[in-house]
């Protein structure tokens, strides 16, 4: 087994009970195959792994990976084309937006995150245009991406079954609109619509199909005004009844 050790001027061991941070000085970490073997003194630690290199970081602290709780993509919409603007007003400047490769973009997020210490991830999909199946596609890809780099996940598809564009009904915004700009509006809401059935069977397929240890998958809907009662209650079901375990990002 090739072990390796770091020598910081602080190690954060984690949190007391009082919030405050338990942090070590004059400790190294060695470490092996992304698992931590021991933190102790550095002696102790030369002493018992003898024939590892040591690497000094002498003005340096060492802390655990943080947790990003709520991410979307890489390149932001900004950086694609939309500017930053009131929610509903953005969600109409983000239909001009340039596409992207949806592997690589979650490639970039990934690189971006660790840079800056973040090792998990809670990576929430959604506007994945197309059928059940390239919806599928762009979901593997995106957890394709996190295997690769070896970054831990929690993914979810956001489930968005209404008023999608505005707080009213998708249909009757559309017909209010001048005729060739509502038909437009209409093919793509459309195009980005995933069914209540094909929601539960692509979480199915992508829960099953998750070979990974660093990955997690999960049920959620998007928010509650963009849900029926009816979508609400039978993820509650899918998620009570069964192991899996729903994650609200509302």
């Amino acid at each position: 087994m090739k072990v390796s050790i770091i020598k910081p001027r602080w190690v954060v061991r984690g949190f007391h009970p009082d919030g405050s941070p338990e942090i070590q000085e004059d400790v190294a970490v060695a470490f092996s195959d992304g698992m931590i073997c021991e933190i102790a003194p550095l002696d102790k630690i030369n002493q018992k792994y003898a024939n590892s290199k040591i690497n000094y970081h002498n003005e340096h602290i060492l802390t655990p990976g943080f947790v990003n709780s709520h991410h979307h993509l890489g390149l932001t919409p900004f950086q694609l084309g939309a500017p930053d603007l009131p929610l509903e007003i953005w969600f109409a400047a983000r239909l001009g937006m340039r596409s992207t490769n949806i592997y690589l973009d979650t490639l970039f997020s990934a690189f971006e995150m660790l840079s800056s210490g973040v090792t998990t991830v809670q990576h929430i999909q959604g506007w994945a245009a197309g059928d059940l199946e390239n919806v599928y596609k762009s979901s593997k890809d995106v957890l394709r991406a996190y295997s690769d780099i070896g970054m831990r996940v929690s993914y979810c598809y956001a489930l968005r079954e209404q008023n999608k564009f505005v707080y009213e009904d998708d249909d009757i915004f559309c017909a209010a609109l001048p005729e060739q700009i509502g038909k437009a509006l209409s093919l793509n809401l459309a195009e980005h619509r995933v069914e209540l059935e094909d929601y539960i069977q692509l979480f199915e397929h992508l829960f099953n199909d998750n070979q990974s240890k660093i990955a997690r998958v999960q049920l959620a809907p998007a928010n509650l005004h963009w849900m029926t009662d009816k979508g609400l209650l039978t993820l509650k079901e899918v998620s009570k009844n069964s192991m899996f375990r729903c994650i609200c990002t509302f």
